[in-house]
């Protein structure tokens, strides 16, 4: 008698599993898509950073603490104010005959690599004072991650209630052309970053806004994976070609925005938008200081990439096939302020005579880092001889 199998069970079971093994999956990848966007959104000093209603973003209110320094130099006492500032609580009125600056710029600006009353805005402050012989307050309103629109906002919203006389934007070469791309609403905003972004359902884009690879992105080009991949399909024989041709598709998104279009002629459209961009915020700056019986004064501060050798060698051996023109960025900010009319100091040949050609230079706190206490005090030294003379002059 023949022996019969209902199959039903098996093929019930085997689907069961299929469908458990897949819900499984997209679980896990949406559990590791959220940890990506966790990550990135918080990335770079977040702990010490909240949201603010006026200008999407300053320090957390009245902090005493010690954090870490780059590259692993110890601790440094970071102590803001009660308007998320670096340093102490400021009067709002100034004192008699007293000469108040304020201070708008990045993370350089803010400068909590170093103790806030040895950070250059602080310095330039004492060293002018005695130059003019006078008092004068020298108010920090740097924030990480600020391009000039969103040093103007915070201008407008904070900076300018404490009725400065001198307002100095610090211009960083390294990457305040690409934040400008951004406008403010959409880098600071709290309204606008916080609102669901509606994506388009394309492929591409979807991928490109995935948390995860954005996530492999960074870690990619910190690893130097994409230039190591690149590097040895060259060496296979006859696939130079299509790995030069293909490096449009894939190696190209591995280099920093603020490499490939501020320092290289790779993306002329994106930085001739970005120059542009940036003249107008630096227009509106000029506009609502002199609306404010205030003057205007713009301090240029070089990256690490346009001083040190090795720091350059290290990048163009990163990213082969780019024409890098460090000085390019320089070029087209001096010509921006010099259209404008707006008194400004240049600190790049300054820190390149500091250096003197040396492949690692202490004016920086590390590789790829911030200032060091010798980079503030030089920026100090160069700016305020030049801040007083411009001052008293009164041009």
């Amino acid at each position: 008698m023949p022996i019969t199998v209902d199959m039903e069970p098996v093929r019930t079971s085997r689907a069961a599993r299929l469908a458990t093994l897949a819900v499984t999956i997209i679980l896990t990848l949406a559990l590791l898509e959220w940890a990506a966007r966790f990550y990135l959104a918080h990335y770079q000093a977040s702990d010490v950073k909240e949201r603010d209603a006026l200008v999407g973003e300053t320090y957390k209110k009245n902090l005493d603490m010690d954090i870490p320094i780059e590259g692993n130099n110890g601790f440094v006492r970071l102590i803001t104010n009660k308007y998320g500032f670096v340093g102490p609580n400021w009067p709002e009125n100034k004192e008699p005959r007293s000469v108040r600056i304020t201070s708008l710029g990045d993370s350089f600006t803010a400068g909590v690599n170093v103790p806030y009353e040895k950070n250059f805005v602080s310095s330039v402050g004492n060293a002018l004072s005695d130059a003019i012989h006078a008092k004068v307050e020298s108010l920090n309103f740097g924030i990480e991650g600020m391009g000039t629109g969103d040093e103007h906002k915070v201008y407008k919203e904070y900076a300018r209630n404490f009725k400065p006389d001198i307002v100095i934007v610090w211009w960083y070469s390294g990457n305040d052309v690409t934040d400008n791309l951004r406008t403010p609403a959409e880098s600071t905003n709290v309204a606008s970053t916080s609102a669901p972004r509606t994506a388009s359902l394309n492929p591409r884009n979807i991928i490109a806004q995935s948390g995860l690879w954005r996530l492999f992105k960074l870690a990619a080009a910190r690893s130097g994976f994409a230039t190591a991949v690149y590097k040895t399909l060259t060496r296979i024989p006859g696939m130079k070609e299509i790995a030069d041709k293909s490096k449009e598709k894939w190696h190209d998104s591995f280099i920093p925005p603020e490499l490939s279009v501020a320092f290289t002629s790779a993306e002329p459209d994106s930085f001739t938008k970005g120059v542009a961009t940036s003249r107008k915020f630096l227009e509106d700056f000029k506009r609502d200081v002199a609306q404010d019986g205030a003057r205007l004064f713009v301090v240029v501060v070089p990256s690490e990439m346009q001083i040190v050798p090795d720091m350059a060698r290290i990048i163009i051996e990163q990213y082969p096939g780019y024409d890098f023109n460090k000085d390019q960025v320089d070029e087209a900010i001096s010509t921006v302020l010099n259209d404008l009319g707006i008194a400004h100091l240049n600190l790049t040949r300054d820190f390149e005579r500091a250096c003197q050609g040396q492949l690692k230079c202490d004016l920086y706190q590390c590789q790829f880092c911030h200032l060091s206490q010798r980079g503030h005090d030089l920026v100090s030294e160069r700016v305020a001889p030049a801040l007083g003379r411009w001052y008293v002059s009164g041009q």
